[in-house]
């Protein structure tokens, strides 16, 4: 007598290799092999080679890794800190307040993340360059003997990267305020503390990781900046991205090229490392969203006024 076919009895029957975890591995497979053994062939036939470790100590002693070291985290130091301080402001309107426009600018913010680099640092020189409509701006004010010829440079590419970057932080930073329970704030009213001493002990504890967070983003993206360091500071100032470019492409020498995407490699884990750290303490927030209150120009005019300021500097940066 024939037993009833069950799904038992069929996952017995199934051929192994038609499975269907057997062709989500397989795909797998062949998905890092498209990904990774190209990068692993060039690094083996790096590192195949007789002195390919001597080369990369002398790489390593030397003053062009200590000054390409120095100047990537500089920059990206500096990029960094100027974009958080920079959000901060905003970050408490988008966070403790409801305003007309909130969630149109909150869409706005990310575009710059959407655009090709090379067409952002265009945008810098057209608006910032030279003859670019800043300093036309400019020199229309006959009492203000003043140019702005900066953008070439080190505090060029400085400010490239955080008009680059401090609109996401400016979003990023007023969700994480904005899930703060006010009643915190409240309570610390209540027991006698002043505005400083509850932004001292309360908020800014709270907003710390995100802080570092994005930190920690900020420095990632003007460290490995490429476009930028390229365009406004030529061969005078080179990340890691534009020496290994040098290498590959007017040098030629693709081992040294090698060598030293190598080294990068071995400096951004040990950042991702601290970077992956600090985004599981950023979550501690919690999802709390709270009514915020309207931003009335009749009852608060100076804050409306700096709020309005705020938002005319933020659209420089999204126009440039």
């Amino acid at each position: 007598m024939n037993k009833p076919v069950t799904k038992e009895t069929r996952v017995k029957t199934e051929v192994p290799f038609l499975s269907v975890n057997f062709i989500q591995k397989f795909i797998y497979l062949i998905f890092l092999m498209a990904f990774y053994l190209p990068v692993l062939l060039v690094l083996a036939k790096a590192f195949l080679t007789r002195n390919a470790f001597a080369n990369l100590g002398q790489f390593v002693t030397s003053p062009l890794f200590v000054h390409t070291l120095s100047f990537s985290a500089q920059e990206a130091f500096l990029s960094a800190g100027l974009s958080l301080l920079l959000a901060l402001p905003g970050a408490y309107f988008f966070g403790r307040y409801q305003f007309p426009g909130k969630k149109i600018m909150r869409s706005i913010m990310v575009l710059p993340f959407m655009f090709p680099g090379i067409l952002v640092v265009l945008g810098m020189i057209i608006f910032y360059g030279n003859n670019g409509i800043f300093n036309h701006l400019v020199q229309g004010m006959p009492w203000l003997n003043w140019k702005f010829n900066h953008l070439y440079g080190f505090w060029g590419i400085v400010l490239a990267n955080v008009i680059y970057n401090f609109t996401f932080c400016l979003r990023m930073l007023g969700e994480s305020w904005q899930r703060i329970d006010p009643k915190l704030m409240e309570a610390s009213k209540l027991l006698g503390a002043g505005p400083y001493s509850t932004w001292k002990r309360i908020t800014l504890p709270l907003l710390m990781p995100t802080m570092a967070y994005l930190f920690g983003l900020v420095f990632l993206y003007s460290f490995l900046s490429f476009t930028v360091v390229l365009v406004l500071g030529g061969y005078l100032y080179k990340t890691f991205e534009v020496l290994i470019y040098i290498e590959y492409n007017q040098k030629l020498n693709f081992n040294q090229a090698t060598v030293i995407a190598t080294v990068q490699t071995l400096i951004l884990a040990f950042f991702l490392s601290i970077q992956t750290y600090l985004s599981r303490r950023s979550r501690h927030l919690g999802d709390y969203s709270p009514d915020l209150p309207k931003l009335s120009r009749r009852r608060h005019p100076v804050l409306w006024s700096l709020l309005i300021s705020y938002l005319i500097l933020a659209a420089f940066s999204l126009m440039r």
